[in-house]
């Protein structure tokens, strides 16, 4: 029995060895590896140590972008999620506004800055908004002292626009960015506009050649014609369009003419102008602003002082355009 005793207990002796290397084989390297104190939770993962701060060259691509000075480096300001109102850079504004006369094309705003704090600073580059907008520093990069300052050139050059235009001009500094903006108001270019509006109304009278007479048109077309007569109602009537500054093409020079003319003639112009063209027909009976004896004064005046000389008659030919029975008149040409 004595013997028996001592078996079992070197067979339950073994068994207590064996269970403890095999516990520390499982758990001793688990902690050799992550460092982890046995008497807390055990977890997996690692501490991840903190980023440093970025050290940008200026050179390669970003230069490229960035349009900065090669050889130059920048310590990039680290995000802090809210505009930086203690900029020790201080300007003497941040927007810059210009009015533009007839004529202008570009300007030069200034910008004027101190440094405001007791330790250097630097503006590396300027770097606008858009290609039609240069800035200029003194020198690149350029070193600011404790209470030293200076000023920077911007220039727009706003040739072809019209209304207001603003740009920015992003300042890249060793204490973060600013951002300074720029606005002009350009006037619009009235020959432009008067063109542009000549253009349009020559189609609405392509398409309608009684429009001259109607809505907006009237106030040129109709209302200087009332109660004139003779030479007065020449210049509101006719003289308008035929002896314009920016006569249209299809409109003819009537000092120039090349046909002969005659009462008849000018009688079937202004009573009934010429269907598919740009010629309105005057008299009151075809829609137009003109009474009888307005029409009979018209044709008077330009009877006596619209002849064309006479190599011109000679040389032209003289196409017919039927009116009434066998009554014929020449064709108005169009220069």
């Amino acid at each position: 029995m004595f013997e028996g005793d001592i078996a079992w207990d070197r067979i339950w002796i073994n068994l207590l060895a064996s269970s403890i290397m095999r516990f520390f084989s499982l758990i001793l390297p688990a902690v050799l590896t992550t460092g982890v104190c046995l008497a807390q939770p055990f977890t997996n993962s690692i501490p991840i140590p903190p980023a440093k701060p970025q050290v940008i060259s200026r050179s390669g691509p970003l230069n490229q972008r960035l349009n900065t000075p090669q050889g130059v480096q920048v310590i990039s300001p680290q995000p802090t999620g809210a505009v930086n109102t203690n900029h020790p850079l201080k300007w003497d504004a941040m927007v810059k506004e210009y009015k533009a006369k007839p004529g202008d094309t570009t300007n030069l705003f200034t910008f004027a800055v101190v440094n405001s704090s007791t330790n250097e600073a630097y503006i590396n580059f300027l770097r606008p908004s858009c290609g039609c907008t240069t800035a200029q520093l003194p020198s690149t990069p350029w070193k600011l002292d404790p209470g030293k300052g200076g000023d920077i050139s911007v220039t727009m050059n706003f040739a072809g626009k019209q209304g207001v235009v603003a740009k920015t001009v992003t300042v890249e500094t060793t204490h973060g960015p600013q951002v300074l903006l720029i606005k002009v108001e350009i006037p619009q270019d009235p020959h432009a506009l008067t063109m542009a509006n000549r253009s349009k109304n020559q189609q609405m009278a392509l398409a309608d050649r009684q429009a001259v007479f109607k809505g907006d048109c009237a106030s040129c077309h109709v209302t200087p014609t009332i109660g004139k007569h003779s030479s007065a109602l020449y210049e509101t009537a006719c003289g308008i369009c035929h002896e314009a500054e920016h006569r249209a093409t299809m409109v003819p020079d009537l000092k120039q003419l090349k046909n002969p003319t005659s009462p008849e003639y000018w009688r079937h112009w202004v009573t009934q102008g010429k269907v598919g063209s740009l010629m309105p027909a005057f008299s009151q009976a075809q829609g137009g602003p003109l009474s009888d004896a307005q029409v009979d004064s018209l044709v008077t005046y330009l009877s006596a002082n619209f002849k064309p000389s006479l190599s011109l008659t000679n040389a032209a030919a003289l196409p017919n355009s039927k009116i009434t029975g066998s009554e014929s008149v020449p064709q108005i040409p169009t220069n």
